[in-house]
This record gives C-alpha cells, structure tokens and sequence, in this order.
C-alpha cells in the first residue's frame, strides 16, 4: 500500500471522528476520569452534543417495535490490512468500493472499530467485545452496523488483524495481509434499527444505527489480546428519551 493510499484512508478516519457537521476534533478525552464520558460536554463546545443531546448512543436494547423493515445488502469487498492504533482504538481503513444499501439508499464502508465491553446492552447485558462498521452515503449521513462478540472458538479472519495489532497510540500497521470483511458478520443478519449519535465526541445526532442481534464467537485470548490495549473503551448506555427502536419482523 502505497503513501498516498494511506493518507487517504486516514482522512476517510476524520470523516467518521468529526461526523456531521465538519469540526474539528481537538480537544483531547478519554473513557476515565476528567476526560472520561460524564465530561466530554464539558471539555469543548464542539462536544456539546455529549451532554446536551437527547438521541444519543449508545442504549440499552430491551423492547423493540416489530415491523417489516428492509434486509440490509452487504457488498463488502476483500481489502487490505491497514490498522491504526488511534489512541481510543484499533481501527481498520477500508479500500474504497465496498458498501451496504438500506432501503434503496447506498452506504459506502469507511472503517470499522473495536470496544470491550460492548457499547450497546441488550436487556442490560453486555457482550464481551463490539465492532462498529461505519457507513456514509453521498450526502454525508451516517450508518453504522454494529456487531456482537462473545466467547467462544477463535475467529481465522480476525485473527488476521490481531497478529499486526500497532500497540502504540499514533502507530500504524500495512500489510500483504487481505480480509473479507463479510467473514466477521454472523451468518444470520436480524438486526435492531434505532436513530442515535456517534458514541464519542463530537457525539453528533442524526446516525442511523443498525445492531445485529446474533453475535460472532471469539476466543478469550482473542479477547484478551484486545482489552490488553483497550480495557474499558465503552461508553456507558444513554436515555432513550422516548426514541423507538424497531426490529426486523
């Protein structure tokens, strides 16, 4: 992978951490203490929806509406391993040209992230381990599908990843290595359909939120290797505030 390649992927990165409207993220936060979540509205005006909004994410799943929402069209095509270690994070670039459609409306695949614990409950439990998929269409909307892990037998495709995690903030890992992204999805793709926020600063609204219900099984060490860089990087669940959640019937 080339220079120029990376450097695109990294600004693909800012496109997701700045989120709707464009701003700058500066303002330096964290999951403990005082830059940890109950005060990232505090910490810059640009965060402001951290505290002040009222659809934020993540939430706790434990009632959903049924209705006959549209299945979700994966096209996700094999990519090359690019991971950087973003200080909050391990991330993976995604190439360009792989993309899901909900409901007519096409979402291009920028990256996808990892948490432990899992950021969103269900039925006030947590998985293990979360990843997030983060999607954008042409007029710069967000979707992000996100997946459950739980213990269990070790996952071949990540640990494609997890051999060339960069261990150090700021650092970055390329490769001869190629994943399919589809292979960390489980085989059967119900979901939860809820409107929320990004679930780290700038914390904005307005993102379509797709929770696959069944989880992916990955091993304790797998597991392990990952919270050894990252031990708490959830955010806490957030209000519901009256939003539906709906499910696929």
């Amino acid at each position: 992978m080339n220079a120029k390649v990376n450097i695109v992927l990294i600004l693909l990165f800012s496109s997701y951490v700045t989120s709707l409207a464009g701003e700058s993220v500066s303002a330096p936060w964290g999951y403990k203490g005082a830059n940890g979540p109950n005060n990232w509205g505090r910490l810059s005006e640009a965060y402001l929806d951290c505290s002040k909004g009222k659809n934020q994410s993540p939430i706790n799943i434990n009632w959903a509406v049924k209705l006959d929402l549209d299945q979700v069209e994966f096209h996700y095509n094999p990519t090359s391993v690019f991971l950087i270690n973003n200080g909050h994070t391990i991330q993976l670039n995604h190439s360009s040209g792989s993309y899901i459609v909900i409901a007519g409306s096409r979402f291009d695949l920028l990256q996808l992230h990892f948490h432990a614990r899992s950021e969103h409950q269900v039925n006030g439990r947590h998985y293990p381990m979360e990843m997030h998929l983060v999607h954008q269409d042409r007029d710069k909307r967000l979707a992000v599908i996100a997946v459950f892990f739980r213990s269990g037998r070790q996952h071949k495709s990540l640990q494609k990843l997890w051999k060339k995690l960069p261990r150090k903030k700021g650092a970055s890992v390329s490769g001869n290595a190629v994943i399919n992204v589809t292979t960390l999805l489980p085989n059967k793709r119900s979901y939860y359909h809820y409107m929320g926020s990004l679930t780290t600063p700038p914390c904005h609204e307005g993102v379509r939120w797709l929770v696959l219900k069944n989880p992916v099984q990955v091993s304790k060490r797998q597991l392990n290797t990952f919270k050894k860089l990252f031990s708490a990087n959830n955010r806490p669940v957030m209000p519901l505030n009256g939003r539906n959640i709906y499910t696929l019937n």
